[in-house]
């Protein structure tokens, strides 16, 4: 891989173009497509990760197990501030990588 002047990476070793998606949120699509097949075209695309952000407790504790799962998916975890009042400390634990996520640590 080549890198240009900003240090930056932007074509594979086929001189194909490669992309990160900075924000989406594939969870989303969990009960309406495969995650599989969403990842799957992405990879076709170039897409080489996917920055997957969360908004509150449960969507973080999903995007955690999807990164687990898929290499591809890199989780960016939030909680609204209304919602983070109202959170026990062992949530507030479990999303910033507690032992319900190891891999954080």
């Amino acid at each position: 891989m080549k890198l240009d002047s900003s240090g930056l990476n932007k074509t594979n070793s086929h001189g194909e173009n490669m992309f990160i998606d900075v924000h989406c949120h594939l969870d989303k699509l969990i009960e309406e497509f495969p995650i599989e097949k969403a990842l799957k075209n992405a990879a076709k695309e170039n897409v080489k990760a996917m920055v997957v952000n969360g908004t509150d407790h449960e969507q973080n504790l999903i995007i955690l197990d999807l990164a687990k799962k898929h290499e591809e998916v890199k989780p960016a975890l939030g909680i609204y501030p209304l919602d983070a009042l109202k959170l026990s400390e062992a949530e507030i634990d479990e999303d910033n990588g507690g032992e319900a996520y190891p891999l954080l640590k």
